[in-house]
């Protein structure tokens, strides 16, 4: 990981010398490298669209429950 991120910072170093960097709305910007397995352990992290907020009250009731 530590070589993935300084690979990702020299490709910015060099990028930000372009003529794309200096734009306003640069294109071409560059994406640190994710590997498969990453991406999957990340979709799997996504909290899900059906997933509903609690308020303060609820979650403190759903802590008050006994425990088994």
């Amino acid at each position: 990981m530590l070589i993935n991120k300084s690979n990702y910072l020299l490709e910015v170093l060099g990028w930000q010398k372009t003529k794309d960097a200096q734009k306003k709305m640069p294109s071409k910007v560059p994406k640190p490298f994710l590997p498969e397995f990453m991406k999957n352990a990340v979709q799997q992290e996504a909290v899900g669209r059906d997933a509903t907020a609690k308020t303060v009250d609820e979650i403190k009731e759903i802590l008050a429950r006994p425990r088994k």
